[in-house]
């Protein structure tokens, strides 16, 4: 829990995987919550195919290694075997900390970002962030129940 806290106070550079061209689905509810917890936060999204034009108001680059500065920290919200490429660009870029956010959380990932010396957070953010929307509010609720949030 003090984990996921930390990584939302930190202020560096954010490398954020998995949003669409198409603007729509859970990557962008949770880019959107971060936006609003920390309005001033550097955040690039990476797309490998994509071309380097903003996708939702933020700078699309198709490596983490372009990212200027570098950024210590990622967010990887897509499909477990997505994710593996996005943990291997991430860890070629330097990344020290990473979110892995659902299916991105598989024990293959998990074992993968460790053995790359990178450290992992899992849970879903929206139950970190102050406000959550419906029904992530209820999410975090119940989550505060069993002292997990």
């Amino acid at each position: 829990m003090i984990r996921q806290n930390s990584f939302l106070e930190s202020s560096g550079p954010l490398a954020f995987y998995g949003l669409s061209r198409k603007g729509k689905g859970f990557a962008y509810e949770v880019l959107n919550a971060v936006r609003n917890h920390q309005p001033e936060l550097p955040i690039t999204a990476i797309h490998p195919e994509a071309p380097e034009l903003p996708l939702s108001n933020i700078r699309v680059v198709q490596s983490a290694a372009k990212v200027d500065p570098l950024p210590a920290r990622a967010m990887v919200v897509l499909k477990a075997k997505d994710a593996r490429q996005a943990l291997e660009d991430a860890a070629e870029a330097g990344v020290k900390e990473v979110w892995l956010v659902m299916d991105a959380c598989s024990k293959a990932n998990r074992d993968l970002a460790q053995d790359k010396g990178i450290e992992v957070i899992d849970g879903c953010p929206l139950l970190f962030v102050p406000k959550p929307s419906f029904p992530h509010n209820i999410h975090r609720a119940i989550a505060k129940l069993f002292g997990k949030v």
